[in-house]
């Protein structure tokens, strides 16, 4: 990774320091018990023992390694520790990101305010289980950044997506992202005639392989479409609700400042 300087120490310190936001995710109870339940019980909180509405569902808990990291963190830290931890999760997130594109330094920092401007709704809720997604999905695009200059990174791919796949259902995207780089490098070396290697798709192969590593194997395939296919997630998940008008006309207001 290249030499940080000045001017990004403090754009990163003011990005950590926006970011220090208590938590106030309804689902942040739910989360705790279940880290609660998987530290002192011994089990994978896969049933449900807390309402009474589906006191006999179960579900592959695909965020069992989130939730058992993040109750130890509210045990000894309370609600400032969580505080902290969303702040060095997102901060780590877009400082990937910006390492992943070389050069357009001013561009890539409007970027991340835009970007974190436009989804304050969401980030105003603090630390939540989809935020390690955002993370691990940074880390796969600065991977490929720089498997350009040494293949060898492409060895990050599976135990990235192995962690992914025992924190959120999101990693599914994980791999999705990654076929899609190996494909573009694939088309690459079709059109400038360069001999196509099975390297990469080795790695894709046991990038996704390496996702059945977890308590509930193939199971978290199925909980992952439930999401997508079954549900209508614009209607139950803040991160999938669309824009409102006074959104787009926000995006389209500082886009004409910046370019215009």
């Amino acid at each position: 990774m290249k030499k940080v300087n000045l001017l990004d120490w403090l754009f990163f310190l003011g990005l950590f320091l926006v970011f220090l936001i208590p938590p106030t995710d309804p689902d942040l109870g739910w989360q705790l018990r279940c880290g609660q339940e998987i530290w002192q019980n011994h089990t994978l909180c896969s049933q449900n023992h807390f309402s009474v509405l589906l006191s006999d569902y179960s579900w592959p808990n695909h965020r069992w390694l989130y939730q058992s990291l993040l109750f130890p963190i509210y045990q000894i830290f309370n609600l400032w520790g969580l505080t902290f931890f969303n702040a060095l999760l997102l901060t780590a997130a877009f400082f990937f990101f910006y390492h992943s594109i070389r050069n357009f330094n001013f561009e890539k920092r409007v970027a991340i305010i835009m970007t974190t401007l436009f989804s304050a709704s969401v980030f105003s809720l603090g630390i939540r289980n989809q935020l390690p997604g955002l993370l691990f999905l940074t880390l796969i695009l600065w991977t490929y950044s720089k498997t350009k200059t040494n293949v060898k990174y492409l060895f990050l791919y599976p135990p990235i997506m192995l962690l992914w796949a025992n924190f959120h259902g999101s990693f599914v995207l994980g791999l999705i992202l990654i076929a899609c780089f190996i494909a573009v490098g694939g088309i690459n070396c079709f059109v400038n005639h360069h001999q196509i290697r099975l390297f990469p798709l080795l790695i894709l192969l046991l990038s996704t392989l390496i996702t059945l590593v977890n308590p509930f194997g193939i199971r978290i395939y199925e909980e992952a479409w439930r999401h997508i296919g079954e549900v209508n997630l614009s209607k139950l998940i803040a991160e999938w609700v669309p824009p409102g008008i006074e959104t787009w006309l926000l995006v389209f207001g500082t886009s004409a400042a910046l370019f215009f």
